[in-house]
């Protein structure tokens, strides 16, 4: 998808949510979505379990950038 059609998107999920008072729940690698999104989860897994943790914008950003500088190599 294009940068523009994904920002469409986030437009209309921002929107919906505001008009509406609703909540949406997305996964996302995309720092677009990410910054536009009131609270973010992280979910980590060690020993067969799963934690769901708040995590901030900030740690969020850093991580997608990290995982795509990984990915890039």
């Amino acid at each position: 998808m294009s940068l523009l059609g994904f920002l469409t998107i986030v437009d209309m999920i921002r929107r919906l949510a505001d008009i509406a008072n609703t909540q949406f729940i997305t996964t996302t690698f995309r720092p677009e979505l990410v910054k536009v999104a009131d609270k973010i989860y992280g979910v980590t897994h060690k020993n067969r379990v799963s934690r769901v943790n708040v995590v901030s914008k900030e740690d969020a950003l850093e991580f997608i950038e990290h995982d795509q500088m990984q990915n890039a190599e």
